[in-house]
């Protein structure tokens, strides 16, 4: 019998005594059981208002793992966490009949957690779990904890963890940074002899060692890939080393994504190569995961090597594949984004960064992920800002980026912090700041060999550059700043792998040769600059170049040139064209 009202069970249960109640409950639960197929969470409910948590707990557990098949994962965690509470201390949930232990509803809890999102949440569990497991599971317990904690940007106590784990199994943490070189250096190496001529082995089953050391250089790999980049790079090449006899596609694939994209790709042959390998095996294995590894790997290699054009499709259908049909990949979908924003504000997709950003923000606020909110606030939300001419509105998510930094070291996270914080230096035009910043950064940029990666390099050079051109019309060494201007400029035109780098060259030489006044080499290097620069895909950099160029050419054919520019820059959303321009391609 379903009553009509709820006020009408309200009042019927106010008026039974406590154990009439627990009595009525607990003949609500029989007749659910026996009518079989019946609500699992209804159960857990009735059978714990019946005053017999036990059963109860057994209920929400499987109401738990019902949620969790469906891909309702904060719902399961919710179920999973009532499934304890019930249970108490007590070592097994449910009946003789329907028994689980509490360390398998611990773990169910962190792996929905974990799926969830909600990866510093899921590190508190799984350390929990680690109270009386055995000492290799206590081991794999902290390995996904620590995991959980850098991959959520926690890094201060991810780092501590992790490198307690590495101890424990017997591998190397390289501690300074002429070791964290030598390291990649040698590991790459073995990598190369191993995978140039890469053949599939016959599957070969590993020891419960090996399996434990593959997966902890897999955790250190991931956790440090997209903060302590080199060190990544190492552990991401242990893996490799740990994971080639397997024969296993999907892991294969996985691992050799994260070895072709190591360092930034800089050997582009290898990077191909190990990309050919990586699809076949994606094909092979045919499953989401690592079809979703291979779009990363297509983009990834495109995003460190400039090619802004062709990075931003597959890592648009990579972000979406691993959000929609893979699970535990919170860091992998932050990755590709990373990426991802930064492809789409060099083309100047403002409208489409803003709706990624927006959607994400949300989530990452929620999560509590730090990670993701530091490539926000730094990598979307300032460029978008400056692009909308709203400084206080990037004033406001430095200080938040600011705030949440770790305290260790100088990471990626402090790199992209440095970097944002100049662009809205030298979109206020304070050159000099900017510079002097840059200039005390040095030493810690050095330090943590992030300027051994390209992409971090060549931006590193162009706003130097940009800011000593700036800081010429300031004060009163004009000739120094040109100086520098000029040979961080040389400094990136002689990378020929990289055509973007030689784009933002050509814009600095017409810089330069503006403030010294040689006009007709000025409008050369400008019109050169917004060529290469548009076949690059920085098409903000190209407007600018080409504002600057119509200026100096004047007459109709200027005015034409600058109406031009003035609209493309528009239609991207920029609401100060001069601003921008100024930004990319500052007059000394």
């Amino acid at each position: 019998l379903a009553l009509y009202h709820d006020r009408v069970t309200e009042a019927v249960a106010a008026r039974l005594a406590a154990p009439a109640r627990e009595e009525w409950h607990g003949r609500l639960a029989l007749a659910l059981e026996r009518q079989g197929g019946g609500d699992l969470e209804a159960l857990a409910v009735h059978w714990a208002h019946a005053n017999r948590p036990q059963r109860a707990a057994s209920y929400a557990a499987r109401a738990g793992e019902q949620a969790a098949r469906a891909l309702a994962f904060d719902r399961a965690a919710r179920l999973f966490r009532r499934a304890l509470e019930l249970s108490s201390e007590s070592e097994t949930l449910g009946t003789s009949a329907v028994e689980t232990s509490r360390q398998d509803v611990l773990l169910k809890l962190a792996d929905a957690l974990t799926n969830g999102g909600r990866m510093k949440e899921a590190a508190s569990v799984l350390l929990t779990a680690v109270e009386g497991a055995d000492p290799a599971t206590a081991v794999d317990l902290r390995r996904r904890a620590a995991e959980c904690l850098l991959c959520s940007g926690h890094y201060d106590e991810g780092i501590a963890l992790l490198r307690q784990v590495i101890r424990e199994v017997g591998l190397a943490y390289p501690e300074s940074a002429l070791s964290v070189v030598l390291h990649c250096l040698l590991v790459k190496l073995l990598c190369k002899v191993r995978l140039r001529r890469y053949e599939r082995r016959a599957a070969r089953p590993a020891t419960p060692l090996e399996s434990l050391r593959a997966a902890v250089a897999w955790s250190a790999g991931n956790g440090l890939g997209m903060t302590d980049s080199l060190r990544g790079v190492v552990f991401k090449g242990r893996h490799v080393l740990l994971v080639e006899p397997s024969g296993d596609a999907g892991q294969l694939a996985r691992a050799f994504t994260w070895e072709a994209l190591g360092g930034g790709g800089p050997d582009r042959k290898y990077s191909l190569r190990l990309l050919d390998v990586t699809r076949a095996l994606a094909e092979e294995d045919g499953g989401p995961f690592a079809l979703a590894w291979l779009r990363a790997c297509e983009g990834g290699l495109a995003y460190f090597w400039g090619e802004w054009q062709r990075a931003a499709e597959p890592l648009r259908e990579a972000e979406a594949l691993f959000r929609d049909r893979c699970q535990g990949v919170t860091f992998e979908i932050n990755s590709v984004r990373l990426m991802l924003y930064r492809a789409l504000s060099f083309r100047g997709l403002y409208a489409e960064l803003e709706a990624r950003a927006a959607a994400a923000e949300k989530e990452a606020h929620e999560l509590h992920d730090l990670y993701a909110l530091n490539l926000l606030r730094t990598v979307a939300r300032t460029p978008l800002a400056l692009a909308a001419g709203d400084l206080a509105a990037a004033d406001d998510a430095l200080a938040a980026a600011r705030a949440e930094l770790p305290a260790q070291g100088f990471l990626v996270q402090h790199y992209l912090h440095l970097n944002a914080e100049g662009q809205l230096g030298l979109y206020r035009g304070d050159g000099q700041q900017v510079h002097e910043r840059l200039e005390a950064h040095g030493a810690a940029l050095a330090r943590s060999n992030l300027l051994r990666i390209a992409i971090i390099r060549i931006l590193v050079r162009d706003q130097r550059a940009r800011a000593a051109l700036l800081a010429a019309r300031q004060g009163g060494r004009r000739e120094e700043y040109l100086r520098d201007a000029q040979g961080q400029a040389r400094a990136l035109g002689r990378d020929a792998r990289y055509p973007w780098a030689r784009a933002l060259a050509q814009v600095l030489d017409g810089c330069i040769a503006h403030g010294r006044g040689d006009t007709a080499a000025a409008l050369a290097a400008f019109d050169a600059g917004a060529i290469t620069a548009t076949e690059s895909g920085l098409h903000v950099v190209a407007a600018s170049a080409r504002l600057r160029a119509a200026t100096l050419r004047g007459g109709d054919a200027g005015r034409a040139q600058e109406a031009a520019a003035r609209a493309q820059l528009l239609d991207m959303g920029v609401r100060d064209a001069d601003a921008i321009a100024q930004l990319h391609a500052p007059l000394p």
